[in-house]
């Protein structure tokens, strides 16, 4: 099980992950081992409930905002206080909890998004609780849900378990105060998507790309038109042998003075006036 937790931070520190909401399943192995986890991440783990027992303080960052093409986006995460949780930790309530994040940074983002660990019922009812939040993406019953549950005209999504699904949320905004005029959501199912590229794998192997296009007559053409750019170019290019050379001059005042050198080093002090002054520096030195 260690094991796997580890691959999942690895897993997600490539896919450049903006956040991770801490659920009871998480706690599982153990508060240090979790913290042990985090230090690993180079993404945040957060809980707006879940507190250290000690210290009766937050044990995760409570928020996010994430800037996301001018957009300001606020990311809380909560958990179901019903959850088999360690002694270490203590779950506060996550409506009292949620709204005194929301009333922290409701005027500091555009929108705020909840991720939520709780079984579906239980997380509509807390999404009937507390207004503020846009919309709702939930895990832990491992979920795959179509279609999103609407709690008062906000969406509850969720994408299934174990990484079988990806979930894909495109927003349409109004106006500056983005108000959410418009939601899409769809999954794609990565598992049936594997097994499509496998058979495809198996279907091409072997075969020569002419093979591949013989019974596709239009892309057949089109790679035809695309060799026959790719031979005519270089068939211009074909016989130009790379002439370029360079000498190295001695740096003297025996040379005469060529204008268009002379034009390159006006036009770069003109730019770079304090590299200018250290060249003229260092050429003292050098005809000294």
């Amino acid at each position: 099980m260690a094991a796997k937790a580890s691959l999942i931070v690895d897993a997600f520190n490539e896919m450049s992950t903006t956040a991770l909401n801490i659920g009871d399943d998480d706690l599982i192995l153990g508060l240090d081992y979790l913290l042990s986890l985090r230090d690993r991440a180079n993404f945040p783990f957060i809980s707006s409930n879940i507190y250290s027992a000690e210290y009766n303080k937050p044990i995760f960052e409570e928020y996010v905002i994430w800037n996301n093409n001018g957009f300001k986006v606020g990311i809380i995460g909560l958990a179901w206080s019903s959850g088999n949780y360690p002694e270490s930790v203590i779950v506060q309530d996550p409506t009292i909890s949620a709204k005194k994040v929301i009333a922290k940074i409701r005027n500091k983002v555009d929108l705020i998004i909840a991720l939520t660990h709780m079984p579906l019922k239980v997380e509509a009812a807390f999404a009937d609780s507390i207004t503020g939040v846009d919309l709702f993406i939930g895990g832990h019953d491992g979920k795959r849900m179509i279609r999103p549950k609407l709690v008062n005209e906000r969406g509850i999504y969720k994408a299934g378990n174990e990484g079988e699904s990806l979930g894909i949320i495109e927003l349409k905004l109004t106006d500056r105060r983005k108000n959410i005029n418009e939601i899409t959501a769809k999954l794609l199912n990565l598992r049936r998507v594997a097994i499509n590229l496998s058979r495809l794998e198996e279907s091409l192997r072997g075969k020569t790309r002419e093979k591949i296009y013989e019974d596709n007559k239009q892309d057949a053409a089109k790679l035809e038109e695309l060799k026959a750019k790719k031979l005519k170019i270089s068939e211009e290019i074909r016989g130009y042998p790379n002439t370029a050379s360079f000498s190295l001059l001695k740096l003297t005042h025996e040379y005469p003075s060529d204008e268009i050198i002379e034009s390159f080093v006006n036009d770069y002090r003109s730019h770079f006036p304090i590299a200018a002054q250290e060249d003229e520096v260092e050429e003292e030195l050098l005809f000294e």
